[in-house]
């Protein structure tokens, strides 16, 4: 949302801020839009297409719809921005003053976005009933992650990283494993066992995007 909105969008802004879970996990400043016929126009960055046909893309435009039926007169514009280009994107527009109302970003860039002054406090925003509700039904470790200063910036949809260590028991008990690691200790010794070939014992997340395997 823009955090320098005129109160002709505040009747709407509520809605915004407690819908943004759908496709977004922050809200961003940038400036006023409205259509041709003088409504108000929500753009938003994210790196799904609002003609796509994914499954996230149709539930996407499903929601968008939903949003807009019930806020007669306000257009949600997706602007659909390359993966890992979004944040770095946003910052530039942000700076010149083109940035969009709401913008989906890693939790990783988020303390970034805030030094630099582009993110709305959602407190002012969210609605009683969702931060009653809603917030605290959401898992406390990624919530936190959008707090800075008592202000809350974005709305978590996944965590990053938020991978699971997945692993073959037979594969263990041949190894002679009862089962994985839990010490770094051990760790190496372990994969060392499991690794044989074209076969590697374990896939760790260490980052946004990718696996390392050992």
């Amino acid at each position: 949302m823009n955090r320098r909105a005129g109160t002709s969008r505040t009747r709407w802004l509520r809605g915004v801020a407690a819908t943004a879970v759908f496709a977004v996990s922050l809200t961003a400043c940038g400036g006023d839009a409205s259509t041709a016929s003088g409504g108000d126009v929500i753009r938003v960055w994210t790196f799904l297409s609002s003609e796509g046909t994914s499954p996230r893309e149709v539930v996407l435009n499903e929601l968008i719809a939903q949003f807009e039926a019930q806020h007669q007169g306000v257009d949600v514009v997706v602007e659909a921005q390359p993966f890992e280009e979004l944040e770095s994107k946003f910052m530039t527009a942000s700076q010149r003053g083109d940035a969009p109302d709401v913008i989906w970003a890693r939790d990783s860039f988020l303390h970034l976005l805030d030094r630099a002054g582009a993110l709305a406090d959602l407190n002012e925003h969210l609605s009683k009933e969702f931060t009653g509700q809603a917030v605290p039904d959401m898992f406390d470790v990624f919530t936190g992650k959008a707090v800075f200063d008592g202000r809350r910036v974005a709305l978590p949809i996944w965590p990053t990283p938020a991978q699971v260590l997945f692993y073959r028991e037979d594969v263990l008990k041949t190894a002679g494993h009862d089962g994985p690691p839990l010490l770094w200790s051990d760790f190496s010794t372990a994969v060392q066992g499991l690794t044989t070939g074209s076969r590697f014992g374990l896939g760790l997340p260490t980052n946004d995007t990718g696996v390392t395997r050992s």
